[in-house]
């Protein structure tokens, strides 16, 4: 939001240069106009240029997402391997069990212990698989609105261009015009 203020004063600022040039040099209005367009579709295209350099950085951290979203999606997986093997030994352990496995189990040492540790771990790696998830979505609806934004601004700079070319055959017209009634600054 900063950027885009920054961007507005920056035009304006050259807007009120160009009115302030005009009235300094006496130019008609149709001249300054298509000047004036001139520099507002420069500026657009710098505009567009931020824009697309933009995008590109985006999708550059979309992607870096996407690799810590799979590497935390397969820590999670992997973890939930080892929960569902601990659990499935402690499963066939159980009956076999005696009194003295039993007494290290109750101290979070054992199978018991095993599986206790692993509880939390899988719930960690499943809260990182859903921070990630979350930092997915959130990049890619950003980089929908930097493609909307940056459509839109292509639709201003070709309306941009089509304006100026109106204005410089409105200003040959004005010139061939004044060329046709013989007037000339000279005979001011």
């Amino acid at each position: 939001m900063i950027r885009l203020r920054t961007r507005a004063g920056i035009k304006e600022g050259s807007i009120n240069g160009e009115e302030a040039l005009r009235e300094a040099s006496g130019r008609g209005p149709s001249e300054v106009r298509a000047s004036s367009l001139l520099v507002v579709c420069f500026h657009v295209g710098l505009y567009i240029v931020q824009l697309e350099a933009s995008l590109a950085a985006e999708k550059e951290q979309v992607d870096a997402v996407l690799v810590k979203y799979d590497a935390v999606k397969e820590k999670h997986i992997a973890s939930q391997t080892a929960l569902a093997t601990a659990e499935d030994l402690l499963q066939t352990l159980t009956p076999h069990r005696s009194h003295r496995f039993s007494a290290q189990s109750s101290d979070g040492s054992g199978y018991m212990g095993q599986i206790a540790d692993t509880r939390p771990r899988l719930a960690e790696a499943a809260d990182e698989e859903e921070q990630a998830r979350v930092k997915f979505d959130m990049s890619r609806r950003e980089i929908g609105e930097l493609e909307k934004r940056w459509k839109a601004v292509e639709r201003e700079v070709s309306q941009g261009e089509r304006d100026v070319k109106k204005m410089q055959a409105e200003v040959e017209s004005l010139r061939k015009e004044a060329d046709g009634t013989g007037w000339s600054p000279e005979k001011e």
